[in-house]
């Protein structure tokens, strides 16, 4: 019986801060989701490259953490085995931590400045902006990839994992 007072309590409480969050929205979540319907229901003639991008975008960002991941990977490598680097080891271990960090910089500053487009914007400029755009995250997907890959070699062939 007590334990059925204590789930009832539970659910009492994770009931009561949902109404309580629920509360302090200001708006915009249910603004976002209107206009998330409305062009389900009207798309603009932009969005399937605009999507396309998106895809681009959000199958690489999962690797963010893969990045960093390896970074971490890489420098704990190389103090376990300072003893044992030598300058040529220690100049391709710097090279791969270069690589990473430049990657990782590349998907913030071009996520910092995509700019979605709104709707009613010139055609002829939305399909310009968003080919370039597709070029750029195109890119910088290569870029972590490839990174990512050279790093993961590395640290294979050393047996690291």
């Amino acid at each position: 019986m007590r334990i059925k007072n204590i789930l009832f309590v539970f659910i009492v409480f994770l009931f009561s801060i949902s109404f309580w969050a629920c509360g302090e929205c200001d708006g915009t979540c249910c603004k976002k989701l209107e206009q998330t319907a409305e062009i389900k229901e009207n798309p603009e003639p932009w969005q399937s490259l605009y999507d396309e991008v998106m895809r681009v975008h959000d199958d690489v960002m999962p690797k963010m953490g893969d990045i960093n991941r390896l970074n971490q990977d890489l420098e704990l490598y190389t103090e376990k085995n300072a003893d044992a680097i030598d300058a040529a080891q220690t100049a391709q271990i710097e090279t791969l931590t270069t690589a990473l960090t430049k990657s990782e910089k590349a998907m913030w500053d071009w996520m910092h400045e995509f700019k979605q487009p709104q709707k009613g914007e010139d055609l002829e400029k939305v399909n310009g902006y968003l080919n370039q755009e597709l070029s750029k995250i195109t890119l910088v997907s290569d870029l972590m990839l490839s990174s990512i890959n050279d790093a993961k070699t590395f640290l294979d062939s050393k047996k690291y994992y």
